[in-house]
């Protein structure tokens, strides 16, 4: 099947080609300052895939909720 991890996620491609610098990483540890949405036009959703965690920071209240229930383990 198809890796939806190797799918891109952020607005310009930034999070492929952090994965890229990471390749050899299986979990790791990310802050997601201004996250936004949990999943749309995201830098670290890509890597929570993979079984990453962090901290996502996201001063609006509605986007912080659906993080908090979209991504549980950030």
């Amino acid at each position: 099947g198809t890796d939806p991890a190797a799918l891109s996620y952020s607005q310009r491609f930034e999070d492929q080609y952090l994965l890229a610098c990471f390749a050899d990483r299986p979990d790791g540890f990310y802050l997601d300052i201004g996250a936004g949405h949990p999943v749309f036009d995201n830098v670290s959703f890509a890597f929570y895939l993979r079984g990453w965690q962090g901290i996502a920071v996201e001063p609006n209240p509605a986007l912080a909720a659906l993080a908090r229930a979209v991504r549980p383990r950030d």
